[in-house]
Parts: C-alpha cells; structure tokens; sequence
C-alpha cells in the first residue's frame, strides 16, 4: 500500500508539474504572440505615417516645379517649360487626393487638408495667370507686381498648410512611438515575469518530483536490502533443515535400517515368523532415508557448494526425470568453470522453479536444460514443449507488472534483480522457453597465470 500510495503521488505531481509547464509555455506563448500583434500594427501606423509624410513632401516638391516651370515659362517661352507647369500640377492635385485618402482616420488633417485643397487651386490659378499675363502686352508694372505676389501668396499658404500637416504627423508619430515603446516594456516586462515565475514553478514542481524519485529510489532500496536479507535468511534455515535433516535424521533412520537387519538376520535361524514384518519396516526404513536425501538435497545441494553448476546440474536432473517422469537433457558451455556463490545459488533456485513449472502447468514430456558462459555473461536456459503460458500473463510479465503472477515467477524476478541480471520469458504454443543472464567478473589473466 506504501509503495502504491508514493506511486500515485509521484505520478499526480510528475501531472501536475506537466500541467503547470504546458500553461506557462502557452501564457508566454499568447503574451508574446499579442506583443508581436501589437509591434506589428504599431509598424505599420509608423508606416502609415511615413507615407502620409512621402506625399506631404510629394505635394511640396510638385509646388516648387509647377512654380520654377512658371517662372522659367515666363523667362524662355520655351514649350517644354510649359509641358512641366501642366505635369507638375497635375502632379499636385494627385498628391492632395491621396493625402485625403491616407488621412481619412485622422480629422484634424482632414480639417486641414479642407484648407490645402483651396490653397493648392488657389495657388495654381495664381500660376495660370502669370502665366497668361505673358501674352497681355499692355500690363502695366503694378499689375505685373501685383501678380507675382498673389502667385508668392498662394505659393506660401500652401507651403505653410503642408508644414503644419507635417508637424501635426510628427506629433502623431511620436506620441504612436511612445505608446509603443510603453507598450512593448510592458509586454517585455510581463513575458520576464512571466519567465521567472513559470521557471520557479517548474524547479520548485522538479525538485519535490527529484525529492520523490529519490524517496522513491531509497525506499526500493531498501527494499531490495530487505528482501536480500529474507532469500538469504531462507536460504540459511534451507541449508540448516537440509543439514538437520541429513546429519540427524538421516543418520538415525540409517542406524534404524542397520537395526533392523540385524535383528531380521537373528530371527531367521529361529524360524519366529516375523521375517516378512522385518523386511516391510527396512523397506520402509530405506524408502524413508531415500526420501530425506532427496529433500536434503532440494533444500540445499551440498554438491553445489563442492563442485559448482555445472556439476550440480546433471545430479539434480537426474533425480527430477525419476520423479517426475519427464525427459530431460543438459548442454553446457566447455568455459562454463565456476561462478560466484550467490550466482550459481541463484541460478540453481531459478533452475528449480523453472522445471516445476513445467512439471506442474506445461504438460510438456520433455525439458532441456542450457548454461553457457561468454562475454563476461553467464546465462541458464529452461526451455519445453509445452502448451505454453497464458497470454494475459505473459504481457504482464513482459510488461513489468508482478500483479497476477505467481509466487514461483515473482521469486525468480526477484532472485535475479538482486544480482543485476535479466529474465526473458518467451512463450506460444509451442512451448516456453526461460533465459536468464547474469553479468560476471571475468578472472584476469595475471591471476590465472599466477594459479
């Protein structure tokens, strides 16, 4: 229940901090997406503005030519002076056009192009008519000064009209460059913000999830030390009982069978009449001596500790096919030698679930039984022919889940974490096929030549 309480914990905060990360990112995400929406008009109003300004200049500068084509007419007569009076008013009344249009959201320059537009004709008519007057010979000299100063007039109350416009966009401009600039420190300010506060959440959500993993991590050690401990405290009472049972018991069911033939060997001659009853109890005597060997030696092989795997194998084997009846057949790597205790104890207990499963559930008549040492590996493998595992109990082994499993399939994931191996289960209807490997220390040469 511990373990599954820390376990939905662990999960509910790796959520949470994910949920917390993805909304920050999309905030800044929408913070920053609204701020470039805002730079972006705020462009294009200074874009606007400065297209207002090119036709303000436009406007002046179509002035100025229509005037020195003017005068420059009056001086020449020249037709070509005349064709650019005409283009460059021409010129002006287009420029004035799309200055109402550029500023139809502005109503102050609107109100003051309502001023440009009778300036400009008035200025072109002053123009016209200095221009005509070079044909009117009896002009007398007031008229001709009177003339050029109506066209001086004209000329500079358009020219003031478009330096107010100007300045009136100037301003516009500056106060759009200053609401823009606050605008963006905000934004800027907001987003950092932002920033910092989505980083503390998510380094504060990351340290208790570390906190956790690492609660998580001492725990489960733990666990593994505990459950160390218990296979090897059960290993210990396994290899005392077998001793007990061998030292002790054994013994005493030996000298029973002595006993007992011995007194069968005196009531012979004497003819008492108990001599099948004798031979019932040494039979029995002898049955029973076999059967403690045979749990001594499941409980603890003592030719294990002696000659290693490779030979405890064949020994165990051949007392499993007696009694259990089913064939079986052993194949070991030449290199195999020995192994470290806990490995081969390992490996054994392993070798020892693995074929009562296969006595017990796989109704194969045969098994093979497989070690090989390479690569710094050592591995066992327990194949038969069988009708295989259940599905739904295969996926959670292969899935990692140990709910649903047996005890024998839990103890053997067990026994081989604790040594840093790896169990495989392959299974179909065909058969199944058990495949432990487990990493070891190869002995180094300069040890191996000193032996």
């Amino acid at each position: 229940m511990a373990k599954l309480s820390m376990k939905s914990s662990l999960e509910r905060k790796v959520v949470t901090g994910f949920t917390v990360a993805l909304f920050s990112v999309a905030g800044l995400g929408v913070l920053q997406y609204l701020t470039q929406r805002r730079s972006a008009r705020d462009a294009e109003w200074v874009s606007h503005t400065q297209d207002v300004f090119r036709e303000l200049v436009s406007t002046r500068n179509a002035l100025n030519r229509a005037d020195a084509s003017a005068q420059s007419f009056l001086l020449t007569g020249s037709i070509d002076d005349s064709s650019a009076y005409y283009r460059a008013t021409d010129a002006l009344n287009r420029h004035v056009q799309t200055l109402r249009t550029l500023t139809v959201d502005n109503p102050a320059q609107q109100h003051n192009l309502d001023d440009l537009e009778p300036a400009v004709a008035s200025a072109v008519s002053a123009l016209q008519q200095e221009l005509t007057s070079r044909g009117v010979s009896q002009l007398s000299k007031g008229q001709i000064v009177a003339l050029e100063t109506s066209v001086r007039q004209s000329t500079e109350d358009v020219r003031g009209i478009v330096a107010n416009m100007e300045s009136q966009e100037l301003e516009v401009l500056a106060r759009r460059n200053e609401t823009a600039a606050r605008a963006n420190h905000r934004a800027h300010e907001f987003i950092l913000l932002g920033t910092f506060l989505a980083a503390v959440l998510i380094a504060a959500f990351a340290v208790a999830l570390l906190r956790d993993i690492a609660e998580r991590m001492r725990a489960e050690e733990g666990l593994r030390v505990l459950s160390g401990r218990l296979l090897q405290a059960q290993e210990d009472e396994r290899h005392h009982i077998g001793r007990e049972l061998h030292d002790s018991l054994g013994q005493y069911l030996s000298a029973l069978k002595m006993r007992l033939e011995a007194i069968q060997a005196d009531a012979e001659p004497s003819g008492a009449g108990i001599g099948p009853d004798l031979a019932d109890c040494i039979d029995l005597a002898a049955q029973s001596i076999t059967d403690v060997r045979t749990a001594s030696y499941l409980l603890y092989p003592a030719l294990l500790d002696e000659m290693g795997l490779q030979s405890a194998i064949p020994v165990y084997l051949d007392g499993f096919t007696k009694r259990c009846g089913i064939q079986t057949t052993f194949q070991s790597s030449p290199n195999f030698g020995r192994a470290p205790r806990d490995i081969e104890l390992a490996l054994f207990r392993i070798l020892q679930e693995s074929l009562t499963n296969v006595h017990r559930h796989s109704g194969s008549p045969t098994a093979h039984v497989r070690i090989a040492r390479h690569y710094g590996d050592v591995s066992l493998e327990v194949s038969d022919a069988g009708k295989g595992m259940p599905k739904e109990k295969l996926d959670q082994f292969q899935k990692g889940a140990s709910d649903g499993l047996g005890v024998g399939l839990r103890g053997m994931k067990e026994r081989v974490r604790q040594i840093g191996g790896k169990l495989e289960i392959s299974s179909d209807s065909r058969g199944t096929s058990v495949r432990v490997t487990i990493p070891v220390e190869e002995p180094s040469s300069s040890s191996s030549d000193s032996a």
